[in-house]
């Protein structure tokens, strides 16, 4: 019995660090699968940081095409489909908000659905939470149930002029306070 439970420590300080550390996938590794040899160390930084693809290298369509590979390599396809890169138009909902003169909703919307290393579910959850924006996130769900289906969104259709309007504003000539 002393024989075996030697010979078990043995093979556990020895082999399963080794078996460990090839099963350690790095950010390097996934940059390698979708994105070009120019650009794999900003794609890792990308996963590292938690950031949006910003390389010089990318045009548009390597952005969208990298982005949604990266998603799937770290998360897996079911993850992806939730909220993915071709999502991105349903941060148009955000825009021409009276309540967002900034406009901080839309650019947290698109900066979100475009970052790498972060779960549908976060990315969701921050999103809903864009203090500006919390009346358009009923709007912004259809927009994403709307694009899992296949059929096309009208903000005219599925939402509400009201809700990008400032509370007890009339909107009417001039604007008025109303106290």
């Amino acid at each position: 019995m002393t024989r075996f439970l030697l010979i078990f420590i043995i093979f556990a300080i020895f082999l399963v660090p080794i078996t460990a550390e090839r099963l350690l996938v790095t950010a390097e590794d996934i940059a390698r699968k979708c994105c070009t040899d120019e650009t794999i160390d900003c794609c890792a930084n990308a996963i590292k940081n938690r950031t949006r693809l910003n390389c010089p290298e990318f045009n548009r369509e390597d952005i969208r095409e990298s982005t949604e590979c990266l998603q799937q390599e770290i998360f897996g396809k079911n993850l992806t489909d939730e909220i993915g890169v071709d999502d991105l138009k349903c941060c148009q909902v955000f825009t021409k908000n009276d309540n967002d003169p900034d406009n901080e909703c839309p650019v947290l919307c698109s900066d979100t659905v475009l970052t790498i290393g972060m779960d549908s579910a976060e990315k969701i959850h921050r999103i809903q939470n864009c203090e500006n924006g919390k009346t358009l996130v009923k709007c912004f769900k259809k927009c994403l149930e709307l694009s899992r289906e296949s059929k096309p969104f009208s903000f005219r259709r599925y939402c509400s002029w009201k809700d990008r309007m400032i509370p007890g504003q009339l909107y009417i000539g001039d604007i008025l306070k109303l106290k």
